[in-house]
């Protein structure tokens, strides 16, 4: 444990940090995806996202993604 925390809760905290810095580079209307989760996808959903861009996040931070524009 770390300060109380079980160690196997760090990558949740991770995760959930990764997703809100692609929440806040996506517009109204997009679906920013990292690039693991873009490969996740069928190809049929694929063929609807942008190509790869790079976002940054806090301090250091840049994450490869695709974007999605629903509207």
């Amino acid at each position: 444990t770390v300060t109380g925390v079980q160690t196997c809760a760090l990558p949740i905290c991770m995760t959930i940090s990764r997703a809100v810095r692609l929440e806040g580079a996506s517009e109204p209307g997009e679906l920013v995806v990292d690039l693991p989760t873009f490969e996740a996808l069928p190809d049929r959903l694929k063929q609807h996202y942008k190509p790869e861009e790079t976002v940054n996040g806090k301090r250091d931070e840049s994450f490869c993604v695709r974007r999605y524009v629903v509207v």
